[in-house]
């Protein structure tokens, strides 16, 4: 499943490729949202989950993981308070792991809080999860191919 091919990618371009070097900063959609304790940014540049991890990395932040439904909460609303102007799906670290469980890429901890809509059952290559700011209700996690490209979080 996606964890092991997730480290084994991360490893590999850490170690052969030197992803540590330098990269532009991506453009921001503001600088930073505080929610709770956290501080978060908004990367307005659509890339693989793999890829959005790296960049956060080399950012020195870590991508999105959401401890608590109080974070959850309080993440989804400071993010709704403003618009993007486009359909918005952000990364966040959510991953599915190889024995079935949820877990957080950034952390490798469980997750132990979910917003699905509805009964909620992946779809084979869904093993990562966004949050999906198009439909009501905003904020919720929807699964998709970790290939694909999203905008993503930062969290400090």
């Amino acid at each position: 499943m996606f964890s092991n091919a997730a480290f084994i990618t991360f490893a590999v371009c850490f170690i052969a490729l030197g992803c540590s070097g330098e990269s532009s900063t991506p453009q921001r959609w503001q600088q930073s949202v505080k929610a709770g304790n956290k501080t978060y940014f908004l990367f307005n540049q659509p890339l693989t989950l793999i890829e959005a991890d790296i960049q956060c990395r080399q950012e020195k932040m870590k991508l999105l993981s959401i401890e608590n439904e109080a974070e959850y909460r309080d993440l989804v609303a400071k993010i709704n308070e403003f618009d993007t102007g486009n359909p918005l799906y952000v990364w966040s670290s959510g991953t599915l792991n190889s024995d079935g469980t949820w877990l957080w890429l950034s952390t490798r901890e469980p997750i132990t809080f979910f917003d699905w809509v509805g009964d909620f059952e992946p779809e084979p290559g869904m093993d990562c999860i966004n949050l999906n700011f198009n439909f009501y209700p905003k904020g919720t996690y929807t699964t998709t191919a970790c290939s694909t490209p999203s905008n993503f979080i930062c969290e400090l």
